[in-house]
């Protein structure tokens, strides 16, 4: 493909005797012809629409186009015709239907001229969408002209860097109807489940079945939100902390406290329940303690022990 004219096409003059210098001149968007399905890209999506806008403002901002749009000259009636850069072509459009003035003067918009068959130059449309990335489904619409005109998948994926299967998978996503490719394109369903229905259904009642399971699918619920008193403003809540995991010592410590709550809870006992209480340890200590041990040392031990189980008088 060659960009631009050689310095023997620099001056060619189309039949109105106009020269056409395209790397010099800015030429008026409206004299642009767009061949109606050249592009490949679907120019009404609400991403492509998005991305326009986006364009018309960086022009504003930047005073003008920059990028050079590329079209074919017609040597013989002057016309020419857009090979590449429909969005930046329409953005300036829409400027100048909107009477925007780019320092006093209505927006214009450079050109390169290039030359080649159709197929080379679908070829390098398809690939150097920088901009914007084409869908799978609008490549593979371009792929299956490429098809056409002789490209073989092998060929297709040789020339852009992708492998067979990216290729066939785009022409055969190129083919699905337009229900199933609205889908896609709002993003309601992959690509793999568009090929995958198609395989499973065929490809008239593919687009049915895709519908049936997005209207199955939970819709998500959102988050409930309080008012201000008096407003419709809602209050922003801070998110929920979620509860720290605790380790294996954490965990057992844990476990452990509830009991030491307990224990503390215990009620300690009167006069008479404190003096049954050490009789009874007394008579645990003489079973244990030697028969030498006076009565004083006995009660002295038992009332320790008392004490250490936390009963205290």
């Amino acid at each position: 493909m060659q960009i631009g004219a050689t310095p023997g096409q620099r001056f060619d003059r189309a039949t109105t005797g106009e020269a056409y210098n395209p790397e010099s001149r800015m030429h008026d968007p409206r004299d642009i012809k767009i061949v109606k399905g050249w592009n490949m890209r679907n120019m009404d999506s609400p991403e492509t629409l998005a991305h326009v806008v986006g364009l018309e403002e960086s022009i504003i901002a930047a005073g003008g186009v920059k990028e050079p749009i590329h079209v074919k000259y017609d040597k013989v009636t002057g016309v020419r015709t857009l090979v590449k850069g429909q969005c930046r072509l329409t953005a300036c459009l829409n400027l100048r239907s909107r009477g925007v003035k780019l320092a006093g003067e209505d927006v214009m918009i450079p050109c390169v001229r290039v030359e080649g068959d159709e197929a080379t130059l679908t070829a390098e449309n398809i690939l150097s969408n920088g901009g914007l990335a084409l869908t799978q489904w609008e490549a593979g619409e371009g792929y299956r002209r490429l098809c056409g005109w002789g490209w073989s998948p092998e060929k297709i994926a040789a020339y852009i860097g992708k492998p067979k299967r990216y290729v066939t998978d785009c022409i055969a996503l190129s083919n699905v109807s337009v229900d199933a490719k609205a889908l896609l394109s709002a993003g309601q369903v992959t690509p793999g489940a568009v090929l995958h229905a198609v395989k499973e259904h065929g490809p008239d009642a593919a687009a049915d079945v895709l519908k049936e399971a997005v209207a199955a699918q939970p819709k998500p619920k959102a988050p409930a939100q309080a008012s201000i008193p008096g407003t419709a403003k809602p209050v922003k809540t801070k998110p929920v902390a979620r509860p720290k995991k605790l380790s294996s010592r954490e965990e057992a410590l844990k476990a452990v406290t509830p009991a030491k709550k307990e224990a503390a809870q215990v009620v300690a006992p009167d006069e008479e329940q404190f003096s049954k209480l050490v009789s009874l340890a007394i008579e645990l200590a003489r079973a244990i303690l030697a028969d030498n041990v006076v009565y004083e040392e006995q009660v002295k031990i038992a009332t320790n022990v008392l004490h250490a189980a936390g009963l205290k008088q």
